[in-house]
């Protein structure tokens, strides 16, 4: 089914990338030491993992009766012991074959597919064994739901099911190939935008590390490099330049010249909802905030506004050398995106910063800080209570309390 989509859509040299990819592919993986991933299922003999990382797994067509050709063609069974498959490939294996298996290893549970089920997935052997298939309306006449399944933290699993539209994807095998490449050429570019919005801070840290004029500018060789080593891909990203917002020409307008790198990062802020809709509110009531305000008198300070009255001077210097809005910082703390950021974020983010600026804080003291950052004490800083205290010389002024 999957070749004849691909030579139907896109063409045999496609296809014949994604078998060389296919065979480069793990065996088998393990998630935290516990839970063991397979294509198929175990293998007439018990096995060690090691006798996996021996396997030459760099063939299209495993070998008649291998421990690969079982890994990819065995299938679990409700009676007990090992059988025949009907797949003349592969066994068939029951529930002590499974819980021998996890017993020896230290594994709470299998994840496989291999087998297409009505609901998308199955469970067996006392729920040690999980069966998911992906692919929905399998050959587009089964009817069957498709389904993944993730983990949580505590690896508690959860399946997704999902039914894929029949009429959907006979609009899909319409299209013109040239349609479709456009499409998946798209999807890449939005994952590589993606990429970039959540590394903007490593990637001015690495240009800034190369650059040789001391003015913001690097060579679109150095441009290409940079996004390669700090998004960890090798993607021929000059190619694809006029899709990021690459200019035509550089900096003194000759072709092909120099890049300003934090012109063109500016291009890659991230946009949560919630975030943009507090900066919008908290601007529009600027005024009114201002002729109410009240100047407090100043106050002893203790070392934790001590230490909050460094970091503020802080982010106003990143802000000011970097050409960061507020907004943008903020973002960069909020690794999740949910419009708040936590202490742990905080750290990861600050931990970030000092190799772009440095920072006589300790984590101890940014500790201390975000506490007491934490007007409403829920253990997280959201976008207001931010923005009220690291007011920089771009935005309103900072409280007279800690100026």
């Amino acid at each position: 089914g999957f070749e004849k989509e691909v030579l139907q859509k896109y063409s045999p040299a496609l296809f014949n990338m994604f078998s060389a990819l296919f065979a480069c592919l793990p065996v088998a993986t393990v998630i935290n030491d516990k839970i063991f991933v397979v294509h198929g299922g175990l293998c007439w003999e018990d096995f060690e993992m090691a006798e996996l990382d021996a396997i030459d797994r760099f063939h299209e067509i495993p070998v008649p009766g291998s421990m690969l050709q079982q890994l990819l063609w065995s299938d679990p069974q409700k009676r007990t012991g090992r059988r025949r498959s009907k797949r003349k490939a592969g066994c068939r294996f029951g529930p002590d074959v499974v819980h021998r298996f996890l017993e020896t290893h230290g594994f709470n549970m299998i994840v496989r597919s291999h087998e297409c089920k009505k609901r998308g997935h199955k469970w067996m052997h006392d729920n040690k064994l999980l069966t998911v298939f992906s692919a929905s309306n399998y050959g587009g006449r089964v009817g069957n739901d498709g389904a993944i399944v993730t983990f949580d933290t505590a690896l508690q699993p959860n399946v997704i099911q999902y039914y894929v539209d029949s009429e959907a994807a006979r609009d899909s095998a319409k299209k013109k190939p040239s349609q479709r490449t456009r499409e998946l050429q798209q999807a890449v570019i939005d994952k590589i935008v993606e990429r970039i919005s959540r590394n903007r801070l490593a990637l001015i840290r690495y240009y800034h590390e190369v650059e040789d004029k001391n003015d913001n500018t690097v060579t679109r060789k150095e441009w290409e490099r940079g996004l390669c080593a700090v998004l960890d891909v090798e993607i021929p990203f000059i190619r694809f330049g006029d899709k990021l917002g690459l200019p035509a020409l550089g900096v003194k307008g000759d072709v092909e010249g120099r890049v300003d790198y934090i012109e063109f990062l500016s291009r890659f802020l991230p946009v949560n909802k919630n975030l943009d809709k507090a900066w919008r509110a908290s601007h529009d009531n600027d005024n009114d905030n201002d002729e109410k305000r009240e100047v407090a008198p100043p106050l002893p300070r203790t070392a934790s506004e001590k230490d909050k009255a460094v970091l503020i001077e802080y982010i106003d210097q990143v802000c000011y050398t970097h050409r960061f809005e507020l907004s943008s910082l903020f973002r960069f703390f909020d690794h999740d995106g949910d419009g708040i950021i936590s202490k742990q974020e905080f750290l990861n983010g600050f931990s970030s910063l000092r190799d772009v600026q440095e920072l006589s804080l300790t984590d101890q003291q940014i500790e201390r800080v975000v506490d007491s950052l934490d007007s409403n004490k829920n253990g997280c800083v959201d976008y207001e209570e931010f923005f009220v205290n690291f007011e920089t010389r771009h935005g309103r002024s900072l409280p007279d309390t800690i100026a």
